[in-house]
């Protein structure tokens, strides 16, 4: 578990000393962190939770189709390298852009490995080296070996200033992040980020600190969806659903086993047989208030992974039926609860429940799970 360097101050003067002489220190990357998992198969990407990435989230975020096409090309690159390597796990931060969250980072890296996994065959991290043509997909394979310092190096008269910083960590009246900043001031330039990284953690064995610099808030690190909103156009959806002819209309919409070719369908139709003569999610909602909470840059849709033309053209021509597309993409496939509710009383959280469970039989979702 990583802990606050200002916890530090509850331990001993000399555990902190030795602390101090004896970790390594590393920025901390203010990224999205994924794995590639190689397999005979083809590669199976994951993301910080280990949960695989979807189909959907493919169509939600077009950061994650670039990771999978710029892998499944390197891969097909160096296609030896990869085949004497099934099973292992590529653990890495993912820098899509220059400014992925709130770190701004140079421009030449887009995947900075941090470490390899494999079970099954003898993988370290010097293999890396061997590994043909990786600037030119933005793979870092040089800053994994090694840390932005080696340890924290203090100049000439390391005792003194040792004894200093101890004393000024066990002040409780003093702010171990700032001191930890000061001593860290004239050492080497940052190794991947451009200014100044978020942070940096420091590592002596199963102990684990991080210091924040600060360059962030909560209110700018997320920011809030209009839930209100998002559940008017649930409710809209339910009317819709509700006046459908007879089941047999929404069976017919329904493909077996393939839950984002059934969700394109509806979505056409909704807007065909209701949005589009009523207005009533125009005239009453704003578009941008349908977009879900974001941390940092907001990524297009991956429009490539949309199977539907019909919803590819409404989707790339109209922000408020894109914003309704991914809402639908997400909730069809989610019961709702009534602590998480705003506008859906229990009747409708049960009508809402009610279209979750058909979709999700005729669509195998429940035997997913």
């Amino acid at each position: 578990m990583i802990k606050n360097i200002n916890e530090i101050k509850e331990c001993s003067k000399k555990f902190i000393r030795e602390f101090l002489e004896h970790c390594t220190v590393e920025e901390k990357i203010d990224a999205y962190y994924v794995t590639v998992e190689v397999r005979s198969s083809g590669n199976v990407y994951r993301k910080a939770s280990g949960k695989k990435i979807s189909r959907e989230d493919y169509i939600l975020n077009s950061m994650y189709g670039r990771l999978r096409k710029d892998w499944d090309m390197f891969r097909m690159a160096n296609e030896e390298w990869f085949s004497e390597r099934i099973g292992m796990k590529i653990h890495m931060f993912y820098l899509p852009c220059h400014k992925p969250i709130l770190t701004e980072y140079k421009p030449e890296v887009t995947y900075i490995i941090k470490d390899l996994e494999c079970t099954k065959v003898s993988t370290v991290m010097s293999d890396l080296h061997y590994l043909p043509y990786a600037s030119e997909f933005g793979v870092d394979v040089d800053s994994i070996v090694k840390k932005c310092f080696d340890k924290i190096s203090l100049p000439e008269d390391v005792n003194k200033k040792l004894n200093a910083l101890v004393i000024n960590l066990k002040n409780p009246e003093r702010d171990a992040n700032a001191d930890i900043l000061r001593l860290l001031a004239d050492e080497q330039p940052y190794l991947w980020a451009a200014e100044k990284p978020e942070g940096y953690i420091f590592k002596m064995g199963k102990h684990i600190y991080q210091c924040n610099i600060g360059n962030s808030s909560s209110e700018e690190r997320v920011a809030k969806s209009e839930k209100a909103q998002y559940e008017y156009l649930l409710l809209d959806f339910i009317q819709y659903w509700k006046d459908l002819d007879d089941e047999k209309d929404v069976y017919k919409m329904m493909v077996p086993g393939d839950y984002i070719k059934t969700v394109c369908i509806l979505f056409n139709d909704y807007l065909s047989s209701r949005e589009l003569l009523t207005h009533k999610i125009e005239k009453n909602i704003d578009a941008k208030s349908l977009e879900a909470p974001c941390i940092g840059k907001r990524f297009d849709m991956g429009y490539d992974y949309i199977p539907d033309s019909k919803t590819l053209e409404f989707c790339r021509n109209n922000e408020l039926y894109r914003n309704i597309f991914k809402i639908l993409l997400v909730n069809l496939k989610r019961p709702k609860k009534p602590e998480h509710c705003l506008l859906l009383k229990p009747e409708k959280i049960d009508e809402w429940n009610n279209i979750i469970k058909i979709i999700g039989n005729i669509c195998g979702l429940s035997e997913k799970k």
